[in-house]
């Protein structure tokens, strides 16, 4: 992805008149251009996902912002977005996505226009992103909701053709786990820490790798 701002390029001239002659004191080329701010960390949103339609956050460049540009591609596909959102306005740097992403790996690209004509750059390196909520995995156990142990061990359908499963575990109604386990080779995790007496959900994902 490339910048296209422009330049404006100024050509400054002093001169006087004496008897109607110009005699040309000064000749010097000005240039005018906002310089390109730091780029902007995204700071949730974005690594692994359980869900197809994920809230990305971002840190504030500072003060003048006019509108945040969102861009998401697939990786290795920079030049044609998945998705979009080329006027995000709001006191507070975020966005949900407004359309459900399909499962599979993204690089996420954010940027800022200020009210001074200047942005931020695209960034470097992008944020990367794994979604792997289309095919949510049924818990076989616990069977119940109710269990009698702090660490209770999990186990949920198997697919085929994938190399490892990830189990998040978190308080009811809290989006940010206890628990966050990948690389599991099997569908199945047992904690090695006890779970504090409380409600708790429990999403199991496969790897598309």
């Amino acid at each position: 992805m490339k910048h296209s701002r422009r330049k404006s390029i100024y050509h400054k001239l002093s001169v006087c008149f004496v008897a109607g002659e110009v005699d040309l004191l000064e000749s010097r080329t000005l240039l005018s251009a906002e310089p390109f701010r730091d780029p902007i960390s995204l700071t949730a949103g974005t690594g692994t996902q359980l869900t197809n339609q994920p809230r990305f956050h971002w840190e504030s460049p500072g003060a003048g912002v006019i509108r945040y540009d969102l861009f998401i591609n697939r990786v290795g596909e920079r030049s044609t977005p998945i998705y979009r959102a080329e006027n995000i306005i709001g006191s507070f740097p975020n966005h949900e996505t407004t359309d459900g992403l399909p499962n599979g790996e993204y690089e996420v690209w954010i940027r800022a226009d200020f009210d001074d004509g200047g942005c931020t750059r695209w960034g470097k390196t992008p944020s990367l992103l794994s979604i792997v909520a289309e095919h949510p995995l049924s818990l076989f156990n616990p069977a119940q909701t109710s269990v009698q142990t702090y660490r209770p061990e999990f186990r949920w359908g198997a697919v085929e053709d994938v190399s490892h499963y990830e189990i998040w575990i978190s308080r009811d109604g809290e989006r940010t786990p206890v628990i966050r386990e990948t690389g599991l080779p099997t569908p199945e995790f047992t904690p090695a820490q006890d779970l504090e007496p409380g409600h708790y959900q429990i999403l199991a994902a496969r790897s598309l790798e």
